[in-house]
């Protein structure tokens, strides 16, 4: 599901707003982690 979604953001944002998107993975895997955790 994750790679589906970098996939859609990676055309959305073009190459030169690549940092943008290293930006907003870096802001999603913690929440990610912290629900699965919570979940269980």
């Amino acid at each position: 599901a994750i790679d589906s979604v970098k996939r859609k953001l990676n055309v959305v944002f073009p190459a030169t707003n690549y940092q943008k998107l290293i930006e907003v993975d870096n802001e999603l895997k913690p929440i990610m982690f912290y629900e699965k955790y919570m979940a269980t």
